[in-house]
């Protein structure tokens, strides 16, 4: 038998995903989308990537997570695959969004969503959510928000994201996933 004299690595965390408190709530239903929602948590923690939360993202899922996404979140921790994040500061995104000349109720759909767009930008650019109406919003009035430049909006639910298979190819960096591409 072949004996290593290399210490065993553990598995490389592949990418850091801000998953919306839309998720954590959904996965308490027994429904198309609760499953959805669960088999996308489970896989996040078996391909070890690892949760990122701010303090107003944890809010946001102390008021709204399912008993099992509690559970999947603390399983997470325990496996340290998650991570608290120092939020950056939301005040030029929030101030843009304000001036965008677009309808109050679009732009309380955008300012709901800033704090996933500021843990992104301050980790790894990925958020992982069922708002489809605030990532429309965003690709459609997001051209002066340079904020959100590389930031990748996934959503579990739809059918052409292809979540799972975004996940087994190591959440890359897809255009079609992109609220707003690089400007140069």
């Amino acid at each position: 038998m072949f004996v290593s004299n290399f210490p065993r690595m553990s598995k490389p965390f592949k990418k850091q995903l801000v998953i919306d408190a839309s998720i954590a709530r959904a996965a308490g239903f027994k429904s198309v989308r609760g499953v959805t929602c669960i088999e996308f948590m489970e896989r996040v923690r078996d391909i070890c990537n690892q949760l990122v939360m701010t303090e107003k993202i944890h809010e946001e899922w102390n008021r709204n997570a399912s008993k099992y996404a509690f559970q999947w979140a603390a399983s997470m921790k325990s496996l340290g695959k998650l991570r608290d994040l120092e939020a950056g500061d939301p005040t030029t995104l929030l101030k843009k969004i304000e001036s965008l000349e677009i309808g109050d109720a679009q732009k309380r759909a955008m300012l709901k969503d800033v704090c996933l767009i500021v843990a992104a930008k301050s980790s790894e650019c990925r958020v992982v959510s069922l708002d489809e109406e605030a990532r429309e919003l965003y690709r459609k009035f997001g051209d002066p928000l340079q904020e959100l430049n590389g930031v990748l909006w996934i959503n579990p639910e739809k059918q052409d994201d292809d979540a799972m298979g975004w996940l087994e190819r190591g959440t890359p960096s897809e255009d079609a996933l992109l609220l707003r591409q690089k400007q140069a």
